[in-house]
């Protein structure tokens, strides 16, 4: 039998969205958490998602069985929602405490307004209109 000493990893740190790729779909970057003394190496790293519908945090990328990383793709996602994302770090002893949340959007920017045109104006005050943009995003 074999007995593996230490301790889980510290959680990651500085979770962020690396690039937008799409309305469905973003690339999320972190780094490692403070490394513990002669603790085993962390082996994969996990994404959760919280949709804030009341359910459990869905895991949305474990990098097991992979290269070591600290990027996720994130797909699927449902723009116009906001998500809650963690990230965690394993080893052999187990999976760390989630990281601080981020709240991420899906969705992309809309499009340029359209048509800015000059409507009114005062001494103190300029009154303009526009079309509504193509996409709201």
């Amino acid at each position: 039998m074999t007995v593996t000493v230490g301790k889980v990893p510290n959680a990651p740190v500085a979770l962020a969205v690396r690039q937008i790729l799409s309305a469905t779909s973003m690339q999320m970057t972190w780094n490692d958490g403070a490394a513990i003394t002669d603790n085993p190496a962390t082996l994969s790293f996990r994404i959760y998602l919280d949709d804030g519908s009341g359910n459990p945090p869905a895991k949305a990328f474990d990098s097991q069985n992979q290269a070591m990383t600290n990027i996720a793709t994130l797909k699927n996602l449902v723009a116009g929602n906001s998500y809650k994302v963690t990230a965690t770090a394993v080893n052999s002893i187990g999976e760390s405490l989630n990281s601080a949340p981020l709240t991420i959007y899906a969705g992309t920017v809309p499009s340029k307004i359209k048509t800015l045109v000059w409507d009114d104006s005062t001494t103190t005050s300029i009154k303009v209109r526009w079309e509504a943009p193509q996409s709201n995003g």
